[in-house]
């Protein structure tokens, strides 16, 4: 199902979203809403989306970016709950960003080339991924949503 876009005003998207507790949370209820978010981030020709974007202040966003080397190899596609994000190495990269809940705007922006993100999967299967380039900024552009962090925000530091 697709879920309404929270615009870059609501509150939900500068606030830290809280843990999931996936020792409480229905398998179900988590499953459809990471559906739905696919679904919502298809349906607005994104490339990842984090669940305060579509008013669910809690700590999960999806992705689905295509390989840089060939439109033909296979994308990298995946969920994340609960992530921990981490840096690696000085390399820094600018690019141009947008973000969905931030329409028609984009903004040239600087981020570390290369990141390790770790969580758990619906399924309780750790996450463990390095990201580089078009990925780490997926990444990170997520993850600050979890943080109530937009990017117009970091454009400004």
């Amino acid at each position: 199902m697709i879920r309404e876009l929270v615009a870059q005003e609501a509150t939900v998207l500068h606030e830290t979203a809280r843990d999931v507790d996936l020792d409480n949370m229905l398998y179900s209820d988590l499953s459809d809403l990471i559906a739905d978010m696919f679904d919502t981030m298809y349906a607005n020709d994104g490339v990842g989306l984090a669940a305060p974007q579509i008013g669910e202040g809690i700590r999960l966003f999806v992705w689905d970016v295509p390989n840089p080397m060939s439109p033909k190899l296979p994308r990298n596609k995946g969920h994340v709950i609960n992530p921990e994000l981490t840096i690696v190495g000085t390399h820094i990269n600018a690019d141009v960003e947008g973000c969905l809940s931030v329409p028609n705007t984009q903004r040239s922006l600087q981020r570390p080339a290369r990141v390790r993100l770790s969580g758990k999967t619906v399924y309780g299967r750790l996450v463990n991924l390095t990201g580089t380039g078009y990925l780490a900024r997926c990444f990170q552009h997520e993850y600050d949503h979890l943080n109530g962090i937009l990017y117009l925000d970091r454009i400004s530091q």
